[in-house]
C-alpha cells in the first residue's frame, strides 16, 4: 500500500519551513545533491511518484551545521549564514540558561537551569573528545520541565554525576 497525501497538504498557505538539519553529518555527497533540488525548488517524493514544486515567495530553507565538516563553497554562496554567538559580557551560563528559557519557560525554577547549566560548562572542561553542547543542556531540561518544581533541584543534583558523561573512564 502506498503512502496518501494527509490532509491540507495542499493547503500551505501561510507558507513552509524546511528544516535540513546536522547538514555537515550527512553522507559527504548529500549537499551537492541537495544543489539542484535547493535550486530548483522541486523534487519527486519517492513511492508515490508526486511531484513538489515550492513557492520561493512562500518558502524559508534553514540549514544547520555543527561545523564538524566544511560544506561545499557551491552550497554555502546560497546560503545566508548566520553563526550563534554569546553577547558581549554575557557569561556562558547566562547565555545557556536564556535558550533553556526559550525552550521551558517557567516549567523550570531559575536555579535549575542555572545548576545545569554550570554543571554542563564544568563537564565541558573535563570532555576533551566529546564536550557537552546546548543539544545536551536541553536534553536535561526536557525531563525536569515535566516535574513539580520542588521536585527538579533534587531531581538534578541527584543524577548530575551521570548528566553529560560520553566518554568513559580511563
Amino acid at each position: 500500500m502506498q503512502p496518501y497525501a494527509p490532509a491540507g497538504w495542499d493547503e500551505s498557505k501561510d507558507g513552509v519551513v524546511l528544516l535540513i538539519d546536522e547538514l555537515d553529518k550527512a553522507d559527504p555527497d548529500l549537499p551537492n545533491g541537495l544543489l539542484q533540488t535547493l535550486g530548483d525548488l522541486e523534487f519527486t517524493v519517492p513511492y508515490i511518484n508526486q511531484r513538489i514544486k515550492a513557492d520561493p515567495q512562500r518558502l524559508l530553507i534553514i540549514i544547520t551545521t555543527n561545523e564538524e565538516r566544511e560544506l561545499p563553497t557551491a552550497l554555502v554562496r546560497r546560503c545566508y549564514t548566520h553563526t550563534l554567538k554569546m553577547d558581549e559580557g554575557e557569561s556562558r551560563i547566562d547565555w545557556l540558561v536564556k535558550r533553556g528559557k526559550l525552550h521551558f519557560a517557567d516549567s523550570i525554577t531559575d536555579d535549575v537551569y542555572r545548576d545545569a547549566a554550570e554543571l554542563l560548562w564544568k563537564d565541558r572542561k573535563s570532555h576533551k573528545r566529546y564536550p557537552p553542547s546546548l543539544a545536551e543542556y536541553l536534553d536535561l531540561l526536557r525531563p525536569l520541565s515535566q516535574l513539580n518544581k520542588a521536585e527538579q533541584k533534587d531531581r538534578l543534583d541527584s543524577i548530575s554525576q551521570f548528566v553529560y558523561q560520553k566518554e568513559a573512564e580511563d
